[in-house]
């Protein structure tokens, strides 16, 4: 699997768009069944769902108040295209408030049939507004 966060360094009103994206990939060789995809933000020390994905449904926002600023696509596969399942959360001019940790988690059955989890943990971090200064040209 694969969890990747554009940029992972923000200015914080400024930066259009934070894109995280979370793909199943090789990890789809040792699932049968795909049952989760999660997107998870450390909150004061804990992990917490922020956007979940199971089969046969749309993607789910967790998180109260963050339907505006989210927008969300993915997809779960089964059998043999298992490996060409993603999510994908996309911030828009995203704040201060969400620099953070942030875990994708990918949940199914293995070949053998047991239950097996996969993580993987980025970090989106903010930062200055340096090159804000070079968008506007002097009248």
């Amino acid at each position: 699997m694969s969890f990747t966060i554009t940029p992972n360094t923000f200015v914080a009103a400024v930066t259009p768009t934070v894109s995280m994206r979370c793909d199943v990939a090789d990890s789809g060789s040792e699932l049968s069944q795909l049952l989760l995809i999660q997107v998870e933000v450390q909150d004061r020390g804990n992990m917490v769902p922020m956007v979940t994905l199971t089969p046969g449904t749309a993607p789910k926002i967790m998180e109260s108040g963050l339907e505006k600023q989210l927008s969300v696509d993915g997809s779960i596969s089964q059998f043999l295209d298992i490996g060409k399942s993603y999510l994908s959360v996309g911030y828009s001019f995203p704040g201060i408030d969400v620099a953070g940790n942030y875990t994708c988690v990918v949940s199914g059955l293995s070949t053998s049939g047991l239950l097996v989890r996969f993580s993987e943990t980025a970090t989106l971090s903010v930062g200055g507004a340096s090159n804000a200064s070079s968008l506007h040209t002097p009248l």
